[in-house]
């Protein structure tokens, strides 16, 4: 006597169970080939699917070492003007980052730039253009960047 069965592979369950005779093995083999080719279809077919792409725009300030001092008057606009844009949606996160945490630095609590995560392109520039640390030349033409991020993982 021969029992086969299959089980739950990759997220795809499938499941035969037979018991056949020694004369019947020519037709357990044919049935296993036939599960293996289903099993493969599925896999293949499961592991083809593109995922959904959500793209976002990253948009990064270079700091000068003063900011703390340059910051000052204009803070309260600046976060005003990201609190606005996180209010009609655009904006998801924002906020400054210390310099990267694989090095020794003496205060990490000084931001090295700042970090803002929106989901339109428009809206990021928009940010840029009325932000007062761009204004008034805390933040240059030449330290700000804005990158397209297309998402594959999302919360």
């Amino acid at each position: 006597m021969l029992r086969i069965a299959t089980g739950i592979t990759n997220g795809i369950t499938t499941s035969v169970v037979a018991t056949l005779s020694a004369h019947n093995l020519q037709h357990a083999r044919q049935i296993t080939r036939q599960l293996n080719h289903q099993l493969n279809h599925q896999l293949n077919r499961k592991l083809t699917t593109a995922p959904k792409i959500h793209k976002h725009y990253i948009l990064t300030y270079k700091y000068p070492p003063t900011i703390l001092e340059d910051r000052q008057p204009h803070r309260e606009q600046h976060v005003n003007l990201a609190l606005k844009m996180k209010s009609t949606g655009s904006l998801l996160y924002a906020g400054g980052a210390s310099s990267s945490i694989s090095h020794q630095t003496p205060d990490r609590s000084l931001p090295v730039e700042g970090v803002f995560i929106f989901n339109d392109e428009d809206k990021a520039r928009e940010f840029v253009v009325e932000d007062p640390y761009v204004k008034e030349g805390i933040v240059g033409e030449g330290d700000w960047t804005l990158k397209e991020w297309a998402c594959v993982v999302v919360p």
